[in-house]
């Protein structure tokens, strides 16, 4: 699902030409239409039409999204499925029908795929994620450096958040950056609970815990505590981890 989107956002000629190889020429070969060289043409011809059309429409979706992420904007509505009103302001239908053109004509022509669903928000959402954060860990290590900050809060259900940040320069600008990786939930607020989610998902995310050369906390004792923070057991496993 990532690369369908990355593919889409980034080079539609290739998207369109990839798409068609894998789907019509497949079934080509399955159905032998090869032997009717006009009947396979005329359809190679419409499925890369409606593909175009299909990546026309879901491209002003994914940019939506991203904007709306970008700028710590909620995507939802009342009303995610269904018919859109776009033209009705005192009906909450999201952002998606304000202020693009584009999306706004999709919106109104075509009732059943909308690609607006929360099912289909949330594709894209995990989509984007994927890339961001392998791009994040990539230049991490890259810059074979990088300190750990780590905060934790409840959400609005009451379950445990810990969010993962890293400290790193990239080395392509000489820049200090520090970036935001993932929430991720806990059940276990002890130190050593803590310290094995910080350094699982560190390495599960794809990061070479080898580099880690520092660590920041609030001032819980739970997290900086001196005998049973989160840094005494980071330290055991990664002793350069001041």
């Amino acid at each position: 699902m990532v690369a369908r989107f990355v593919v889409v956002v980034g080079n539609p000629k290739s998207a369109a030409r990839l798409k068609l190889k894998s789907r019509v020429f497949r079934r080509a070969l399955r159905n032998h239409t090869f032997r009717k060289p006009f009947q396979n043409w005329k359809h190679a011809m419409e499925t890369f039409k409606n593909y175009m059309t299909l990546q026309k429409n879901i491209t002003p979706v994914i940019e939506t999204i991203i904007l709306c992420g970008k700028q710590n904007i909620s995507l939802r509505g009342h009303r995610d499925f269904g018919k859109l009103t776009v033209d009705n302001t005192d009906i909450n239908d999201g952002n998606f029908p304000r202020g693009d053109a584009s999306l706004k004509i999709h919106l109104e022509s075509f009732n059943t795929i909308k690609y607006t669903s929360l099912i289909s928000q949330n594709v894209i959402i995990d989509s984007c994620n994927s890339i961001l954060l392998n791009k994040i860990v990539d230049r991490v290590n890259e810059a074979k450096c990088f300190t750990v900050l780590v905060d934790e809060t409840a959400d609005i259900a009451g379950i445990e958040q810990v969010f993962i940040c890293v400290r790193y320069i990239d080395l392509k600008c000489l820049e200090l950056h520090e970036e935001f990786l993932q929430f991720v939930p806990t059940t276990d607020a002890s130190g050593k609970g803590l310290s094995n989610l910080i350094l699982d998902n560190l390495k599960k995310f794809g990061i070479n815990t080898q580099y880690l050369r520092g660590q920041g906390y609030d001032g819980a004792a739970a997290m900086a505590g001196k005998y049973n923070g989160i840094q005494v057991y980071v330290k055991k496993e990664h002793p350069l981890a001041l």
